[in-house]
């Protein structure tokens, strides 16, 4: 079978059309079928009830990826999507605090001729719940932009990597009051001693990590968990044995909570001693996707996204 994966040395993927035909109308070049492009996670998967990523997840969502503060002069803006549908410097900006016009992301945290780190204000959520998280104080938000090596990313990809310890993010619930979260699906890392993804009201949390923990509680007030790692069923003995897993690299994680849990309160953890992951995407629903038909389908598309290999 030919190769049509370029046409010209030019990417296919790259190829917005052929003599005037846009490619989506091309079904095939001498016989062979173009391929097409991986269908957005929530066009597939359509109950979830809160989504923050790097990448875009819904072709109906028309908002931006987050808010991004510069640490130089304290000035925000909301930074969206570029051509490849992902956080980059390229993204295009809007509503900024100064109200000022830039050309994209890398104008925006260039804009004085020295670089500056960006840190995140606001995730925004993807889903249709409007579940945004943020966090006003300035000392406890997240970083998505090294002055000095650009865009944070892991494996290739962009992510929030946390600076210090009880640094989260709130998500806000208002108006949500009938959302349960229980299954959730994660690309993260551990990069400090003791970690946590998530935290909800009364000490709530799951899949802590401890370098050399002997812990067995990774959840708790959570009616128990299922988990998954890179597409396997993972079972740890204790918080030491789950930093093994999640330190090397990013991992898709996967849970499914034993019980319906109304609303996470913050992506990180509110536990002073306690750090977050760091993080590409985290996607939850309000079912069991563990037993639903939909799990492989849901952790095939992430892991793809991610270059995780599952």
């Amino acid at each position: 079978m030919p190769d049509i994966s370029k046409i010209n040395a030019l990417d296919i993927g790259s190829v917005s059309k052929v003599d005037g035909l846009a490619k989506a109308s091309i079904l095939d070049i001498d016989g062979v079928a173009v391929p097409s492009a991986a269908a957005l996670l929530l066009d597939t998967y359509t109950n979830a009830t809160a989504a923050y990523s790097v990448r875009l997840l819904r072709t109906a969502y028309t908002g931006p990826c987050m808010r991004v503060r510069r640490i130089s002069d304290d000035v925000e803006a909301d930074v969206g999507f570029d051509s490849n549908n992902e956080f980059g410097l390229t993204s295009p900006i809007s509503n900024t605090s100064d109200g000022q016009s830039y050309t994209d992301f890398a104008d925006f945290v260039d804009h004085t001729g020295t670089p500056t780190d960006g840190l995140v204000r606001f995730w925004y959520d993807q889903s249709t719940n409007g579940r945004d998280a943020g966090m006003a104080t300035n000392t406890r938000q997240p970083q998505i932009y090294d002055a000095a090596n650009g865009i944070i990313e892991d494996n290739g990809n962009p992510c929030i990597q946390p600076q210090a310890v009880n640094e989260f993010l709130d998500i806000d619930n208002t108006g949500s009051p009938t959302v349960y979260d229980k299954t959730m699906f994660m690309v993260v890392r551990a990069t400090d001693t003791l970690v946590s993804p998530l935290g909800a009201s009364g000490n709530g949390y799951v899949l802590i990590a401890q370098q050399n923990g002997t812990s067995t509680i990774i959840d708790q007030s959570v009616g128990g968990a299922d988990y998954r790692l890179d597409g396997a069923t993972y079972t740890t003995t204790d918080r030491g044995d789950l930093y093994d897993e999640v330190s090397p690299a990013p991992v898709l994680a996967s849970v499914l909570v034993g019980s319906n849990i109304v609303r996470w309160f913050v992506l990180g953890s509110t536990f002073s001693s306690v750090f977050w992951y760091q993080c590409s995407e985290m996607v939850f629903f309000d079912d069991d996707e563990f037993n639903s038909g939909n799990l492989g389908g849901i952790e095939s598309n992430i892991a793809t996204a991610f270059g995780i290999t599952i």
